[in-house]
């Protein structure tokens, strides 16, 4: 919901055409300036989509959402989204 407190995380990799796309691992961090960075703690439940349940979200604000994708051995995406905490 985007609030202070427990929040389940979905994040899930797709092609440029919108259908799902298995990579090698995801990682993601929630980032503030005082804060630093909190890692997410992701579970992989099918391939490409990764969930953090009740991940405890400290501090209401704007956050930095980082995530980082391996797609194969060589090939690392880097997405970053500002998400404001109510």
């Amino acid at each position: 919901p985007a609030r202070l407190g427990p929040n389940d995380i979905h994040l899930t990799a797709y092609t440029p055409d919108g259908l799902p796309l298995e990579v090698q691992n995801m990682n993601a961090q929630f980032v503030q300036p005082g804060i630093g960075a909190i890692d997410v703690p992701l579970r992989q439940l099918t391939p490409g989509h990764y969930y953090a349940p009740n991940f405890v979200i400290p501090r209401k604000g704007t956050w930095d959402l980082v995530v980082r994708t391996n797609v194969d051995a060589f090939t690392q995406v880097v997405q970053e989204q500002s998400v404001k905490i109510r």
